[in-house]
């Protein structure tokens, strides 16, 4: 658990510590997911952010593991208690089961709760926060802040029964108010109380991008559209983040073009290419009201190409579509509105399988992209992988890779390279060792016949 420290902490609104989650999915015991530095000294300015006096916390980390061993897991897990605490309260009625997902691959566990905790930052104040919830109820519930050094606890349940501390006074009222499926903390936030709205705000800044659901380009769209001085900056690493990991492209805009009825399912399918942002519809009336036509404007993202004659003289520089892009490239168009979004809004961005649809030195290239213009931001990036040449000593500190791995019983397990620190001598190849089964966390493959 995390060690004493002081409550204020400069310039830091969000920030995660740790995560543990027990009985959910594929993890069966508890297993903690920690952005709390070592004392390592290695990249330390670029790495590590100072969240008081003594302590630091890490800007990006890394998570390794073959298929099925977990590493989404531990993003689905993440993405159930966001959901939960933000909407427990208002989208559900009295009765409705809870997705409480328990390890079932044991008698012992499937009919316990699953259960999670997080420690992390608001506005200087570190908090602990937790439940534990079968698929009928929350079975516990509590929060812990710390305002001094010590830790004060802000309220604690267990099942219906909730005790209120005295620096909590805006949950007194509403306990009476809380369903057995729902938690205190979003039926406190739902009343306006000022520290519950603030943990809630929180919450709302952890994101995970799944790999599971791709369409993440409404928000580089936003970024890219937008018209206000305050987003040149965003716009402007947006479009360094695309050029950087694919030389051919110059530059992005946004162009809107008008589309007549009869091609209006032609450009729909360009959703597929990732181009349009939006179709509006715009019924023009006669004198007499009669409706005479209607009108479609879409949106469309272009790129900037240099094109060259037979003797490779540059020619002019030219528009086109972005379905012509490869994939790798939509890809990183994907990804590069809320990375851009996150670092400059602040908060944690959870990215599941990073690699997907990228070469491996693109993979590298937008990772260090990401920890060189982070530096300058107090955002959190995790993402998991399989993409080994991550694992170098040049990247990330020791205390940033991590590996999950699933045992002969169907449980997954973290840890993290800094526990094997003693045994692993500071000039190891990591990568190699990984490969070898030096950390675990690499797939077991047998063949019959």
């Amino acid at each position: 658990m995390l060690v004493s420290n002081e409550s204020r902490y400069l310039g830091v609104k969000f920030m995660l510590l740790e995560f543990m989650v027990e009985n959910y999915m594929s993890f069966k015991e508890p297993n903690t997911f920690s952005l709390i530095a070592t004392s390592d000294n290695e990249m330390f300015e670029e790495q590590t952010i100072n969240f008081g006096k003594k302590h630091r916390a890490l800007r990006n980390a890394a998570i390794f593991g073959p298929n099925a061993s977990g590493k989404s897991n531990l993003l689905h897990a993440i993405t159930f208690v966001k959901d939960f605490v933000i909407n427990s309260s208002k989208d559900s009625q009295q009765g409705d089961p809870i997705d409480s997902n328990p390890f079932k691959f044991s008698t012992v566990t499937e009919n316990l709760p699953s259960v999670f905790e997080l420690v992390f930052v608001v506005n200087g104040i570190v908090y602990r926060y937790g439940f534990g919830v079968n698929e009928k109820e929350v079975v516990a519930e509590w929060l812990f802040a710390r305002f001094t050094t010590r830790e004060t606890e802000l309220f604690a349940r267990h099942y219906q029964k909730i005790n209120v501390g005295l620096k909590f006074s805006e949950g007194r009222k509403h306990i009476d108010f809380v369903r057995n499926n729902a938690l205190f903390l979003s039926v406190c936030a739902q009343f306006n109380g000022k520290i519950s709205k603030s943990v809630l705000e929180w919450f709302r800044k952890l994101n995970v991008i799944s790999s599971l659901n791709s369409d993440y380009v409404p928000t580089t769209l936003k970024i890219l559209e937008n018209q206000d001085n305050e987003y040149e900056v965003q716009k402007h690493q947006l479009i360094n983040l695309i050029k950087s990991v694919d030389m051919g492209i110059e530059d992005l805009s946004i162009h809107e073009q008008e589309v007549d009825f009869d091609s209006l399912f032609d450009n729909i399918r360009f959703r597929d290419l990732k181009n349009i942002l939006e179709i509006s519809k715009e019924t023009e009336e006669g004198n007499d009201g009669s409706k005479l036509k209607a009108k479609f404007t879409s949106h469309v993202v272009k790129t900037v190409h240099s094109k060259y004659d037979h003797k490779k003289d540059f020619v002019s520089q030219d528009l086109y579509n972005f379905g012509i892009e490869s994939s790798g490239t939509h890809k990183l168009f994907e990804l590069a509105g809320p990375i851009i979004d996150t670092m400059y809004s602040g908060g944690v961005l959870f990215i599941d399988e990073i690699q997907n649809s990228l070469h491996t030195k693109l993979v590298s290239g937008l990772i260090k992209f990401i920890i060189k213009t982070n530096e300058k931001s107090n955002a959190q990036f995790v993402f998991t992988t399989h993409d080994t040449n991550i694992l170098t000593k040049n990247l990330l500190r020791r205390d940033q890779l991590w590996f999950v791995s699933k045992n002969k019983y169907g449980e997954s397990e973290l840890s993290c390279l800094a526990d094997f620190d003693e045994h692993v001598r500071k000039d190891a190849s990591i990568d190699k060792d990984y490969l070898r089964g030096r950390y675990g966390a690499i797939p077991h493959i047998t063949l019959e016949g």
